[in-house]
């Protein structure tokens, strides 16, 4: 579904991605990880053809957008969904209107149909539906970052989901349950997902894949397990803080799987 072929980047003189591929499977959910600076927003960038890659190729759905016009860009993106860290939504419409919002512009769909779609996606996304009244200041940050996930999912029904730092900043409960909403999303609707986070904890409840990328190069591309036993000592460096935890993490799946 997605696929990076030899991609560089320079921007104002720096050297920001150097060299990178990967691929990534329709259905698939896959963390970004790495130090802040380290590149990971700017490949969402690449991926959704805001940036154009120096060299190399950045495919979606097969096809090169690095060689689109800002036209046929527009209409790739149709297929992706993005979430940013501050939700970014609209202060001044309601809860229901940002949902909406797309369908209102770009739809011919009766207001008393957007409505149904509104109060259908909200309740996917473990909202109370009589929120739609309500503006964004008045809501936490977690409820924010459900409702710009459910505006990304009713704008075009996206084949492609991107998270930037979808958990950064939310208390434990509300953690679970955007994590819960990431995962969910997944599977009955195979939607293939990017997840980019420096919360490698937090990573490990939404991914099974982790692409780590360590000034612009990718240093790691694989499961959670082999993840925890590398021995590259910029990767070591980076998961010190979380062994504990993570480790503990792998031991309560192998239990589970004993148990079978």
């Amino acid at each position: 579904m997605i696929v990076l072929e030899n991609v560089d980047f320079y921007i104002e003189g720096h050297h920001i991605i150097r060299d990178v591929s990967f691929a990534i499977d329709e259905g698939e959910t896959v963390a970004i990880i790495g130090e802040s600076g380290s590149g990971k927003s700017t490949l969402l960038k690449l991926i959704l053809g805001l940036y154009t890659p120096t060299s190399g190729s950045v495919l979606i759905d097969g096809v090169d957008i690095s060689k689109l016009n800002a036209k046929e860009i527009r209409e790739v993106r149709k297929q992706i969904g993005m979430v940013f860290q501050d939700g970014a939504l609209f202060d001044s419409l309601t809860v229901g209107e940002n949902v909406g919002y797309y369908l209102m512009e770009h739809s011919n769909l009766k207001l008393a149909d957007i409505e149904e779609e509104v109060v259908s996606m909200l309740d996917f996304v473990g909202l109370d539906p009589e929120l739609r009244d309500s503006f964004p200041d008045e809501l936490s940050g977690g409820m924010q970052r459900r409702v710009a996930i459910a505006r990304a999912l009713i704008s075009t029904r996206p084949r492609i989901m991107m998270y930037d730092e979808p958990t950064t900043g939310l208390d434990p409960r509300m953690l679970a349950r955007v994590s819960n909403i990431i995962l969910k999303i997944s599977e009955p609707r195979n939607v293939s997902q990017i997840i980019v986070t420096h919360q490698i904890a937090d990573a490990f409840h939404m991914a099974k894949r982790f692409i780590m990328i360590d000034s612009g190069r990718i240093i790691f591309d694989g499961g959670g397990n082999k993840l925890l036993k590398s021995q590259n000592e910029n990767i070591i460096k980076f998961l010190r803080p979380f062994n504990a935890s993570l480790t503990r993490h792998y031991e309560m799946l192998e239990e589970v799987n004993n148990k079978r």
